[in-house]
Order: C-alpha cells, then sequence, then structure tokens
C-alpha cells in the first residue's frame, strides 16, 4: 500500500524491517505520522516481526508510569512468566495500577521484559505521539532501550518543536530525525478524492485549503461527501489551527459534552459516563462521533481514532462550560488525585476548601511519581491567592509558607534548583524572624548543599545558626545537618562542636529530631576518634518514637549502615539492604546511592559478585536521571566492581569521572572512597611503584582527614602490602610508607565503646604480619600473625582478603623454602580469587607459583563447557543451547563466561577461532 506523497518515508521505515535500528519521526498534527506507523506495523506483520505499540493520550502525560502501563499491558503474560519473581510482580503492579515505591526495580523489570522479548525473534516498538509519554515512562523506557534494544528496531513519532527526554535520547542514540514536510497539491488532491466522489477538478480546487496537511486533507474530503452545503457551511475549509475542528463542529452541543468527558477522563469508560450522562445520551453521542469516523468503542471503553479530536471537542466549549464538566466528573471520580485533577479545572476561582484538597491530591501525585502533576495541582491550588500579611500568624501565612516550600520542593525534584532557590529566596525576605522564617533558611540551606558545593551548604547553616530565635528544633536541624556537611567536607573537628550544638537542642526538642541529632553527634565523635558509647544509643532506640530514625535516618549519612561497613561488620549489609528500601519508597536517589560504593566494596570483598553487580545495575538506573552527585555515587559503585573483576581499564575510566565531581561538589567522602578504589586498580595491576607513590601522597593528606577516618582502610591494607614488598626489596619508598604506616597505626580502635573495631584490629594485624615478613626476623612470629589474619577474614566471610592473606603469605613461605606450603597456598589463594571473580588476583596467584605449570588443566575446558562453547560458535542463543543440553539458560551464561576467560577472549564471534587454536595447543603438547 503505497501513501499519498510519502513513498520515500515509506522506503526509508520499511529498511527498519531489514536492519534493525532507531528512527525518529518528526511532523506537525495531522502530517501523517501516524498513518505511516499503521502502515509499518502492517508490513512488519506480513514478514513476521512482532511488533509492540505504545500510543500515549495527552490526559496521561503528567501521570507516572501510564505509558509504561500501557506497553507492558499488551506483552505475552506467558512471556512475562519467564522473568524473576520480583520482576514480575513489579511489571504485575505496574499494569493494575498499584503504587510503585522502588523506580531502580521498575527500570530493571522493564530492561528485562524488552531482553526477553528481543531473544524471541525480529522485533519492532512503536511510539506513537511519543510527546505525550509521561516523564517517568521516559525516563524507564530511554534505560530499557539503551540496555536491550541494539538489535531492534523503534520508531517514535513526535510533533515538530515538541521536547522530551525520550527524544533526545533517542537522537543522541544516533537516530537522524525523519521529518515529514508538506504535502504536494496532487497529493493532497488525492487524499480528498478517497474520502469523496468528488471530480479530480474539484479535489484540485479544494487541495489548496489543506495546506499541504494529510489530516486536513481528509476532513475536507469527509465533509465533502457530506455535500457542498456543509462543507462551506461551516467554513471548515479555511480553518488552520485544528484539522478535526470541522467534524468536532458537526456534532451537537449535547454530544460535544459527552465527548469532553471521555476525553479528560483517565478512565473514559462507558459506565462512568453513565454516571454523568443518560444512557440515551452517551449512546447518541458516540455513535453520532463515529459515523464521522472519530471514535469507536472498544471493551466498553471509548477510544478516539486521533488525538486531536478531543482537542477540537474542547476548543468549541466554552471556558463555562469545561468548568462545569469538570465539577460533575470530580463527584464520580473515585481516585483521590483524579479528582483533585477535575477540582483544580472547576472553576475559575476556587474557594478554601477546594485549595486544601487540591493541594492535598498534589502530595498524593508526588508520592505517585507524577512530580509534574503534582507541580501543575500545586500552582493551581495557589493561582489567584492574594499575598498575606506574613507578619500575623493566621492560617493565611501557615498556608502560604507551606505552599512555597512545597513548590520549590517540586522545581527541585523536576532538576530545577535554581528556580527552587529564588521562590525561597523571595520568601525568605518577606518572612519576619520566627518559626516560618528558620524553616524557610533551613531548606535553602539544604537545597544549596546539594545542588552547589558543600561549602556553600556549610556557610549556610552556619547563617541560620547565628539568627536569633531559631528555636529548639531549628537549632538541632541545622546543627545536625552542619555537622553532616562538614564531616563529609573533612572539617571532623568542626562537625563534633555543630553536632554538640545540634544533639544537646534535640535532647530540649524530643522526638524525631533527637534521634537524628544524636545519630549525627555519634557519627562525627566516632570519625573523630574522640570516643562515644553506642550501646547508649542503641538502648535509646528501644523508644518507639526514635527506632526508625536511628536504624535508617533520614539525612544521607545514616549512622548504622556506614558505622559497620567501616567497621568491616557483618550488620552492615543488613542495614545497607534495609536502608535503601526506605530510601527507595520516599524517592531519595541521591540518599539511596550514598551507601552503593561501599555496599558494593563489602560485597565483593566476601565474593558476593553477583549481588554486587544488581547493586551497581540498580545505581546506574536510579542514578542515570537524578543529580550529578548521584551519577558520581553510581560512577564510583562500577568502579569498585570493574576494579574487582580486572576490567581496570573500564575502573579507571569511572574513577577518573567520580573524583573529578567529587572534587567540583567538594565531596570528601566520595573523594575517600574513590581513592580506595584507585589504590585497589594499582594493586590489581602490581605496579606498586606508582602505588607507592600515590600512597605517600595519600599518607600526607591524613593530617587533614584525621587517621582515626575508618573509610581509609581498603586502600591502607594495599597500600601497606606493596610498601611491605618493596621495603623487602630497596630501602628506601616502601620502609618510609611502611614507617609512616605504623606510625598511623597506633591508638587506632581505641575510644570506641559498643562496636567492635574489626577493621583497626585487622589493619594493625595485616600491617604486622607483612612488616614482619618485610623484616624476616621472627618465621615463627610471622606465620602466626599471617595465620591469625587468615582467621580473622574468614570469620567475617571475606573471601577475597582470605585469598590476598594467602598470596602474602605464600610468598613469604617460598622465600623461606616451604615451597609445598607456599604451592598450597598459592593454589588455595587461586581458588579463593575465582570464587569471588577475582581474575586479575587469580593471574597472580598462578604466576607466583613456581610449580603452577603442572596444573594448567584448570585452563582446559569442561565436557560441557566445550559442548556450548561448540554450540554458540555456531550461532546458537543461550536459549537454544538451553533446550539442546537440558540445562537453564542462566547455566549456559555461567559456563559461557567461564569459556570466555579459559579461551581469553570477551565476544561471541570469537568463539570458533578460541576453539580451533586451543585443539591445535592441545594437540602439539601430546605430540
Amino acid at each position: 500500500m503505497m501513501i499519498a506523497g510519502r513513498a520515500e518515508e515509506q522506503l526509508h521505515l520499511a529498511q527498519l524491517l531489514v536492519t534493525p535500528g532507531w528512527q525518529v519521526l518528526l511532523g506537525s498534527p495531522g502530517s501523517g505520522k501516524t498513518t505511516l506507523l499503521k502502515w509499518l506495523t502492517l508490513e512488519a506483520a506480513a514478514v513476521g516481526v512482532a511488533t509492540l505499540i505504545v500510543r500515549p493520550v495527552e490526559i496521561e502525560a503528567s501521570i507516572a508510569m501510564s505509558a509504561l502501563s500501557d506497553m507492558v499491558s499488551q506483552t505475552d503474560p506467558a512471556l512475562r512468566g519467564c522473568l524473576s519473581p520480583a520482576h514480575q510482580e513489579a511489571l504485575n503492579d505496574l499494569i493494575v495500577g498499584n503504587p510503585f515505591d522502588d523506580p531502580g526495580l521498575i527500570r530493571a523489570a522493564s530492561t528485562a521484559l524488552l531482553t526477553e522479548m528481543s531473544e524471541q525473534g525480529p522485533m519492532l516498538l512503536v511510539l506513537d505521539d511519543a510527546h505525550w509519554i509521561d516523564q517517568q515512562s521516559a525516563e524507564t523506557l530511554t534505560f530499557a532501550f539503551r540496555r536491550s534494544l541494539r538489535a531492534q528496531s523503534l520508531v517514535a513519532a513526535f510533533r515538530t518543536n515538541e521536547r522530551s527526554l525520550l527524544l533526545d535520547a533517542l537522537v543522541a542514540g544516533q537516530s537522524v530525525p525523519l521529518s515529514l514536510g508538506r504535502l504536494p497539491d496532487a497529493a493532497v488532491a488525492s487524499i480528498i478524492g478517497s474520502e469523496s466522489s468528488l471530480t479530480p477538478a474539484l479535489q484540485i480546487g479544494l487541495a489548496k485549503y489543506a495546506d499541504g496537511n494529510a489530516l486536513r486533507a481528509r476532513e475536507i474530503g469527509r465533509a465533502a461527501s457530506r455535500g457542498a452545503e456543509a462543507l462551506f457551511m461551516t467554513n471548515n475549509v479555511s480553518v488552520q489551527g485544528n484539522p478535526l475542528l470541522s467534524a468536532a463542529q458537526l456534532l451537537s452541543p449535547e454530544h460535544l459534552e459527552v465527548m469532553y468527558v471521555a476525553a479528560q477522563l483517565r478512565d473514559p469508560s462507558v459506565d462512568v459516563l453513565h454516571q454523568l450522562f443518560t444512557v440515551d445520551q452517551v449512546g447518541s453521542a458516540l455513535a453520532g462521533s463515529a459515523d464521522a469516523g472519530h471514535s469507536i468503542t472498544v471493551d466498553r471503553q471509548v477510544v478516539f481514532e486521533h488525538p486531536l479530536f478531543g482537542e477540537a471537542v474542547a476548543s468549541i466549549l466554552t471556558n463555562e462550560q469545561r468548568r462545569a464538566l469538570h465539577s460533575r466528573a470530580a463527584l464520580v471520580v473515585d481516585d483521590l488525585v483524579e479528582r483533585g485533577r477535575h477540582l483544580s479545572l472547576s472553576s475559575a476561582s476556587l474557594d478554601q476548601a477546594t485549595r486544601i484538597e487540591v493541594f492535598v491530591a498534589s502530595t498524593h501525585a508526588a508520592a505517585s511519581g507524577s512530580i509534574t502533576l503534582a507541580l501543575q495541582l500545586a500552582f493551581r491550588a495557589v493561582d489567584g491567592l492574594a499575598l498575606p500579611d506574613l507578619s500575623l500568624a493566621n492560617s493565611d501565612t501557615f498556608m502560604h509558607v507551606s505552599s512555597q516550600r512545597w513548590i520549590a520542593n517540586l522545581e527541585f525534584r523536576l532538576d530545577d534548583p535554581a528556580a527552587a532557590q529564588r521562590r525561597l529566596s523571595a520568601l525568605a525576605l518577606r518572612l519576619p524572624d520566627g518559626e516560618h522564617q528558620v524553616r524557610v533558611a533551613l531548606d535553602l540551606a539544604a537545597l544549596m548543599s546539594w545542588s552547589q558545593t558543600l561549602s556553600v551548604g556549610i556557610d549556610t547553616y552556619k547563617m541560620v545558626l547565628a539568627q536569633s530565635d531559631v528555636g529548639d528544633a531549628g537549632v538541632a536541624e541545622a546543627g545536625m545537618q552542619l555537622a553532616m556537611l562538614q564531616i563529609n567536607a573533612g572539617t571532623v573537628d568542626e562537625a563534633v562542636n555543630a553536632a554538640k550544638i545540634g544533639v544537646e537542642a534535640g535532647y530540649r526538642a524530643g522526638g524525631q529530631i533527637e534521634a537524628e541529632s544524636m545519630a549525627i553527634d555519634v557519627m562525627a565523635r566516632f570519625l573523630n576518634g574522640t570516643g562515644f558509647d553506642v550501646q547508649t544509643l542503641q538502648s535509646a532506640s528501644e523508644r518507639e518514637d526514635l527506632q526508625h530514625w536511628l536504624s535508617v535516618q533520614c539525612p544521607p549519612f545514616s549512622l548504622g549502615p556506614f558505622l559497620y561497613a567501616w567497621c568491616e561488620d557483618k550488620r552492615a549489609l543488613h542495614q545497607f539492604e534495609v536502608r535503601r528500601r526506605i530510601f527507595r519508597a520516599r524517592g531519595s536517589s541521591t540518599a539511596l546511592l550514598m551507601g552503593i560504593p561501599f555496599e558494593v566494596n563489602l560485597l565483593c570483598s566476601r565474593g558476593r559478585i553477583s549481588e554486587a553487580r544488581e547493586l551497581v545495575q540498580l545505581g546506574i538506573s536510579v542514578a542515570e536521571f537524578d543529580n550529578e552527585l548521584s551519577r558520581s555515587l553510581s560512577r564510583l559503585g562500577e568502579a569498585r566492581l570493574a576494579a574487582h573483576v580486572g576490567e581496570l581499564d573500564l575502573a579507571e575510566l569511572a574513577v577518573s569521572e567520580a573524583e573529578t565531581s567529587f572534587a567540583r561538589l567538594e565531596f570528601r567522602l566520595g573523594a575517600i572512597e574513590a581513592a580506595n578504589v584507585r589504590m585497589s586498580i594499582l594493586a590489581a595491576r602490581q605496579d606498586r611503584v606508582v602505588l607507592l607513590e600515590t600512597g605517600l601522597r595519600w599518607m600526607n593528606s591524613f593530617r587533614e582527614w584525621g587517621l582515626n577516618e575508618p573509610a581509609v582502610i581498603p586502600g591502607l591494607l594495599d597500600l601497606i602490602e606493596a610498601s611491605s614488598v618493596a621495603g623487602a626489596k630497596r630501602r628506601d619508598c616502601g620502609s618510609l610508607v611502611a614507617d609512616k604506616i605504623s606510625e598511623r597505626l597506633r591508638g587506632w580502635g581505641e575510644g570506641i565503646q559498643g562496636i567492635a573495631r574489626t577493621d583497626a584490629a585487622v589493619a594493625k594485624r595485616w600491617a604486622a604480619a607483612h612488616f614482619s615478613a618485610a623484616r624476616r626476623t621472627d618465621v615463627k612470629q610471622t606465620r602466626s600473625l599471617f595465620t591469625q589474619v587468615i582467621h580473622e577474614f574468614a570469620a567475617e566471610g571475606r573471601v577475597f582478603w582470605v585469598a590476598r592473606a594467602e598470596l602474602a603469605f605464600g610468598r613469604f613461605e617460598r622465600r623461606e623454602g616451604a615451597r609445598r606450603s607456599a604451592s598450597e597456598l598459592f593454589q588455595s589463594s587461586f581458588d579463593g580469587f575465582e570464587a569471588c571473580e577475582a581474575w586479575r588476583w587469580c593471574e597472580t596467584a598462578r604466576g607466583e607459583d613456581r610449580g603452577f605449570g603442572r596444573r594448567q588443566s584448570s585452563d582446559l575446558l569442561t565436557t560441557i563447557e566445550l559442548e556450548v562453547a561448540q554450540l554458540a560458535s555456531l550461532g546458537q542463543s543461550n536459549k537454544e543451547i538451553s533446550a539442546v543440553l537440558f540445562i537453564s539458560a542462566k547455566t549456559v551464561e555461567s559456563h559461557l563466561s567461564s569459556v570466555y576467560r579459559k579461551l581469553g577472549i570477551n565476544r561471541r564471534t570469537h568463539l570458533h577461532v578460541a576453539l580451533i587454536a586451543q585443539q591445535n595447543s592441545g594437540e602439539s603438547q601430546q605430540l
């Protein structure tokens, strides 16, 4: 089928069915985008390409995840059944409209679904009117497309001059937009003729009125088919606005009202319409619209053939008519947010009770993820209100201050911190001293802390504390937040003083703020090494009003998880899990991501690599559309995992990007962890010279950080090992670093009660063992120290560090001539590294054992690995291989990972040559 005037565009789109790719269509309303997409889906069906169509409507453009829910609901339930239970549950909740509290899980589930669909065969994903895809769906789809649809086809249609995140992402993915220009008069005339029985001369005569627009041409033809009188009586041919205005003008006033409500309802079911109009009115309106070819009823749902029809209907009704219809709709809508939306449009001037209801709807919309809709409702709730006298402490002042703070919060969440800052600054200037002024000042300080730099936030909080009449709650919060920022900026002594001010005020204020200030006070004292009885804090947590805040506290630097993580305590992993769950529900992305680099380190240390990968993936999904700090924290988690598994170039790139951002934001805690990762990269490369040079600079900076900073320990362990090896060979740099470390380690872990300082104890023992090995003065003591370190690491489940200790112990034993013991330690070390997928360390352990050549069989493929590799080299997919060998697709993936490592390749296409090379190598060894 040829579309008039669009042959070139059809040819271009047809290529998507042969060669996978992405394509963006741009055109004005009625230019023919939808017609082209319908043709393409028919062509796809004819050649056996599966299609999935997403067609959002304007009414849902601000409702979170509405477009994604539409897409998922169209997929085969059996296909969704192939996903993990967690992913299935997330997608099912999305379909039925349950509130979602985990955007990261939704993104992961959507990616898994599209990946599963891609593996079924060629697929075409069609997004019509993509400019109306809601923000959250656009973010999720953008994330999923980048990771699952590289080998499939996607086409998305946008209105010209409509910008969206999704459009930018698709164009950035090297999709050159295909613009639909003005149709020639001959093509317009043929469209008019296809809808009417006019003579060719009349078709050409009317073509000029269509202005090259395909939809307008079709409407001219339809109007003509109803008779020339209808065509010229309504003057539709001269309309340059909505092409469907002619069809809408033919409806009666009663029919227009039914159609308008149907266009404005999120759930435009016939049953809902029957609650607002008589059965005869609804039936007659639907019949009249259907006769004009612009609406159909599917499963008792009103569906418009073209979205412009709803706009045309709205343009005919007066403002008074539309408001009256919204008032009636609000009476029958059950959903709180939808009721608030209709109420917001029900009157030019809302009364006080309605404003409050709309404002409450705004908070519920934000909680459900519809931030754009929440901001629209919030603006509507305050629209037209006169500025109250803010010097009076009455309900008007309270409402004004609360609404302005809420709107600023939404503006910040929509990535417009400048607008939020202007709003709060203007509000602060109008407020007299008092509780409201303090609250706004605290909001402004928090906003500037995360949108600018830590130093700006610190100065702002100091200004708040310097104000008079701040009150105990205000002082407690300002002191707590100031201490948190100072901890992060490295001025721990000042943080202790600020935390003291905060906790003293918190005791007087009581409740939730008391718990927060107590937690920050503990952290500041802990990091400063001045000591604090944690048991006091833990006993306080038995109070119901403090328990939640002590386990997972609101500020990004919560006490429990980080305290336990820095001390290498097993309880940290559980607390991080709880912390993630709560911050996901709150939508606090930066707070959620704050712990990911530390948690990835804990998981890698314990050999739980699959969990670490899932966590890194979560970080990527959450941070991709968040602020710079979130993205940097996510990149740091990626760097930590990549360094562990030996992807050192990737780790180097990721940590460099993170370091740049941390330096600009003055984010010291991130800079410390980035330094740890960089030391880990150098240790994996066995580049001890550079490691020592870096370590010296790092050690000198300890004076600024304070030696009792637990976060430095991961890098310190690498530095201890490097300095001991270098010190054994040459007495300059290695010994200098070793002496500095020994000096710094004295007194570590003392003064902290109520929590086991595993980090400090093991670091001391690790240093003692390595430095004793370097001196070679007491062999028995050295062996005892290494044995203790191995046992301590094993007791904590730290598989990776057990292997590191065995490697170092093996080196010592080899130097002492105990070759059998050394070989056993090297082999055990290799097994440990292999178990936790630390491939570069596997190579190091193998190279250390002089007799390792006798164990080359570990590099040979097992029988099942060989079978999997041979089938994969023939081009079979993982699912096809799993069906042939009667194993799961996950097992196939695991075997292929082992095959790639053993053969030294990283691509499926390299398998054939690598297998031939290994076969030839095996034959030559036999000869």
